[in-house]
């Protein structure tokens, strides 16, 4: 069976939008000018939590646990667990700039941006730094291979970086992937 809502045209107007769907079955849609949900047939701006961002998210998905991630232009990162949004910016560590990908895998999250790539160690972000100066900007998609090492997209295209280089720049901050 194939079946169409149509939500609110005030809540929503842009043609690009971004989509995930939470544990419950909800439908979040990030568009101009702002991010709603759909929940069994009832349309909610920000999903009715006071917490989220009053604005447009780049970048979301869900992790296997249900933990939804909403990536903003500011670089902020919002992370909606059990209900309960939590901010992460700068001062956490994520200081990538726009956040446009978010991979979250497991207990691993990953964030994308336009200056950089952040790995969360549950607390913090750990940013990851290139030996090459522009292979980590404009980090618009991530891909974790089966061995472990990275592909991700980026203005530079696409680059991989090695299992073993992303462990080592996570371990050690001065260390180059």
């Amino acid at each position: 069976e194939h079946r169409g809502w149509q939500p609110d045209p005030r809540l929503v107007g842009g043609d690009e939008p971004v989509l995930v769907r939470d544990a419950d079955g909800g439908v979040w849609v990030s568009t101009v000018p702002s991010v709603v949900r759909l929940h069994k047939g009832v349309w909610s701006e920000y999903g009715g939590l006071d917490a989220l961002p009053r604005r447009v998210a780049l970048a979301t998905t869900v992790a296997s646990d249900g933990t939804l991630w909403f990536g903003y232009r500011d670089g902020r990162l919002a992370r909606i667990k059990d209900k309960t949004v939590r901010l992460f910016d700068a001062h956490d560590g994520l200081d990538v700039g726009g956040v446009l990908s978010i991979r979250a895998q497991g207990d691993e999250v990953l964030v994308g941006g336009e200056h950089g790539l952040a790995w969360f160690d549950g607390a913090r972000f750990v940013l990851i730094k290139s030996s090459l100066d522009t292979s980590l900007r404009g980090i618009s998609g991530i891909v974790r291979a089966q061995n472990g090492d990275l592909w991700l997209n980026g203005i530079a295209g696409i680059s991989r970086i090695e299992r073993h280089s992303v462990e080592d720049a996570i371990r050690d901050q001065m260390h180059r992937a």
